[in-house]
């Protein structure tokens, strides 16, 4: 993905599929940081909000459930929605039992 980002620095599905692969290579820290740059390029694209949400979540930063949410405020029925609103729920319960 770095070649192709090379080419176009500005392609927010490049930025998306390069955080993906470093999520996947256990490099969480530099995934959220790709991801960041895909939502600053296309903010609109719920899949990214969705990923770097779990990839948040998975380093410990409760924000991760507002990227979740703002996934489902832009595709609140996709595949994915069920889940993610389960994951909210039980986040939410958590918090309560406190």
């Amino acid at each position: 993905y770095d070649e192709l980002l090379r080419l176009n620095d500005q392609d927010p599905v490049a930025w998306h599929e390069k955080g993906k692969a470093l999520y996947h290579m256990g490099r969480d820290a530099d995934a959220v940081v790709a991801l960041d740059r895909a939502l600053e390029l296309d903010p609109q694209r719920a899949r990214v909000w969705l990923d770097r949400g779990t990839i948040r979540m998975r380093l410990g930063d409760g924000q991760g459930l507002l990227d979740y949410q703002e996934a489902l405020v832009l595709e609140p029925d996709a595949e994915w929605a069920p889940s993610a609103r389960e994951t909210l729920r039980d986040a939410l319960q958590r918090a309560q039992e406190r």
